[in-house]
């Protein structure tokens, strides 16, 4: 794979069908849209070349994810956004857990999300068949934790295998103003690490999120096209995922993966592109 010096998105987007952009860190920081996320929007529109947000974020139903962007002032529907959220409902019906009893670790979005995909919903301390750990707030951290914990070497002493579940693979995001917090896929590390100490095998999540495939099949069903750019601000999941699945990537500067030296990396996590903003 070609990796192109740093460009204008704007000397980039003319070669492409469609684009998919990673929301936190490319489009907005959390709280405000990055500079030239809306304009570069708009022209899209504009030139009616279709677009896609696919994040990891999977504290939020589409209607309030969507909301929140247009509060930002995107120029935006929930036809445009796919989360991992958004794709659980399709998972549960591959895997026939509609109706499964199910533990949420998230807010109130993240509670929404498992119930339309079909969840029954059941309180931290009881036995559970689904493991979803779906974001790193709304519930009292260590002790939630500690409780899902208890209950799942609980099922496993007794024989059973609740299915893990983590449509947001995320360790860790931009929380705005140079901050950075821990999010879900670092709390199902807690629980991977926890389970190997005791039985003494790998027993994985499940990963909806980017860089898995879920997410961009859901992407390349909405806007097909030969010519697909994904773009970036996170090596591990953003370009390795585009990598992966195909599309050509963008990394973004400036965001989780700016220290990186993209030229350094194996193969498969080089951007075709790197620019610098998303402004002319």
């Amino acid at each position: 794979m070609t990796m192109t010096p740093r460009q204008s998105i704007y000397d980039i987007i003319d070669h492409y069908d469609a684009i998919w952009f990673d929301a936190w860190g490319v489009l907005c920081d959390g709280r405000h849209t990055m500079p030239g996320a809306s304009q570069l929007l708009a022209h899209l529109d504009e030139r009616r070349v279709p677009w896609r947000i696919l994040t990891n974020d999977a504290s939020s139903t589409l209607a309030q994810s969507t909301a929140r962007f247009i509060q930002m002032g995107f120029p935006i529907t929930a036809a445009q956004i796919i989360s991992a959220g958004s794709v659980l409902a399709h998972y549960f019906d591959q895997a026939d857990l509609r109706g499964a009893r199910s533990v949420v670790l998230g807010p109130e979005g993240s509670v929404a999300c498992a119930q339309e995909a079909g969840a029954t919903l059941v309180p931290r301390h009881e036995d559970f068949d689904v493991l979803l750990v779906m974001d790193e707030g709304g519930f009292p951290f260590l002790e939630g934790i500690n409780q899902v914990l208890t209950s799942l070497f609980r099922a496993l002493d007794a024989g059973r295998t609740p299915h893990l579940l983590l449509p947001n693979p995320d360790v860790i995001y931009p929380a705005g103003g140079g901050t950075f917090a821990l999010t879900a896929g670092g709390i199902a590390a807690f629980f991977e690490a926890a389970l190997l100490a005791r039985y003494g095998t790998p027993m994985p999540f499940t990963r909806l999120g980017k860089p898995f495939p879920p997410m961009f099949e859901a992407a390349a069903q909405q806007t097909r096209g030969e010519r697909v750019l994904m773009v970036g601000d996170q090596i591990p999941t953003d370009i390795r995922g585009a990598n992966g699945f195909g599309v050509d990537s963008a990394l973004l500067l400036g965001g989780v993966s700016h220290k990186l030296a993209p030229e350094s990396l194996p193969l498969q996590d080089r951007p075709t592109w790197i620019i610098s903003s998303l402004q002319r």
